[in-house]
């Protein structure tokens, strides 16, 4: 569900229950075929019917994938970035809508340094920073949970539950 924002049955319901039972899960298309194929493989073996060909706790932990996403490589998000989050969301809406419209103007160097600090956010690959991405980035520069939901919910300019490059590019602007 974390992954893919939906769980890997169709619903919750007898039928549900069965395919749960015969390990015979439903891999939504949408949501599942991006996630690269590491991460796919891996669900998959978590998945498995046969308990001794499901990789134990600690195996799946060692996993190279999530070993990867929980590295400690350093923080997802540096201190001016969140500078820049703290002033959007406090910014009044008039001041918030006038810098997306802005963000595009900047120049390309600065847009493609905002891109590959946006896609490290992007740890599901959807395109999209959800909560549960956002939380954690900023849980890595040591921000409380409610200071990031109330972040999180004055960079979500649409109010569609995700963060899109273009709100990520208005917000980052110092």
């Amino acid at each position: 569900t974390m992954l893919c924002g939906g769980p890997p049955w169709h619903a919750c319901d007898e039928k549900a229950f069965e395919a749960i039972k015969a390990a015979k899960p439903y891999f939504s298309p949408r949501r599942f075929d991006p996630l690269p194929e590491e991460v796919k493989g891996f669900v998959r073996s978590l998945l498995a019917a046969e308990p001794a060909e499901r990789p134990s706790a600690a195996a799946a932990l060692e996993h190279a994938w999530l070993r990867s996403c929980c590295s400690g490589a350093g923080p997802l998000v540096g201190t001016e970035l969140l500078q820049s989050f703290r002033r959007f969301a406090h910014a009044l809406p008039l001041r918030r809508t006038c810098l997306a419209r802005a963000a595009w103007s900047l120049p390309t160097e600065e847009r493609e340094r905002l891109q590959d600090q946006f896609l490290d956010l992007c740890v599901y690959n959807r395109g999209t920073v959800s909560l549960h991405e956002f939380m954690f980035a900023l849980e890595s520069v040591g921000v409380a949970t409610a200071e990031a939901e109330m972040l999180f919910q004055g960079l979500d300019l649409d109010g569609d539950g995700e963060i899109s490059y273009s709100e990520f590019l208005a917000a980052s602007q110092p």
